[in-house]
């Protein structure tokens, strides 16, 4: 709903009014642009319904835009906060595989409807135990899709806080080829000690982000996480 500017909220409702406008949230674009998509791309809450209308001479701003939006409440729990992601790493070690495991090819299906969250993190994926489903929530602030941010990147295990990095590695630098050695992916059940790969142990190659995260080294960091 569209609200006065500061400092004119007790100004007589015809000033008010000079102040009327339209607009469409992002939110409401992206929930509409992945209903398009259709179902079977559908990792994100459903758009059930929304009304767009002006307010009459009464409201805040007479004739401005308010908007109502109904989404679904996916079912599952939230895997994080806005500074860390607790209720992941709190879940057993084999659930938490299951879910880095689905990252990649999910977070490729929800970019390919055309937007993101915005500060993404561990707060923004809910996770259906019961399903085996992984959804991302969380688009009352997105980005449209760009063509480079349609493809999965390793770093991104770092940005939903599903894996650990050392301090010491620049993960979030665009010039960073890729390389993920010493980076935590699980916790020793009976040591309670991080699980760290080790220089040559998966990665004899390294992953060049312009070519994108190949099957080749999912398949070599799984199998190391699988031992």
């Amino acid at each position: 709903m569209q609200i006065p500017l500061s400092g004119t909220e007790v100004e007589p409702s015809s000033d008010r009014a000079q102040q009327a406008c339209s607009f469409i949230p992002d939110e409401l674009m992206a929930l509409k642009a992945m209903i398009e998509c259709g179902s079977e791309t559908q990792n994100t809450p459903r758009l059930l319904d929304y009304k767009e209308e002006k307010q009459d001479d009464t409201g805040l701003v007479p004739g401005g835009f308010i908007i109502w939006i109904v989404w679904e409440i996916v079912p599952g729990i939230r895997l994080g906060n806005e500074i860390g992601a607790d209720e992941f790493w709190n879940l057993e070690l084999d659930e938490r595989r299951v879910i880095q495991r689905m990252l990649p090819g999910e977070y490729e299906k929800m970019v390919s409807t055309g937007y993101f969250p915005c500060f993404q993190r561990a707060r923004n994926l809910v996770w259906d135990s019961a399903n085996q489903r992984l959804y991302f929530v969380g688009f009352r602030e997105c980005h449209k899709t760009e063509d480079p941010d349609r493809k999965w990147r390793p770093s991104l295990y770092a940005v939903y806080k599903l894996a650990k990095p050392p301090p010491e590695c620049n993960w979030w630098a665009p010039t960073r080829d890729g390389d993920m050695r010493g980076w935590q992916w699980l916790w020793k059940l009976l040591l309670n000690q991080p699980f760290t790969l080790e220089p040559t142990s998966v990665f004899p190659q390294q992953c060049n982000p312009s070519q994108g995260w190949s099957a080749y080294h999912f398949d070599k960091l799984f199998s190391v996480l699988e031992r």
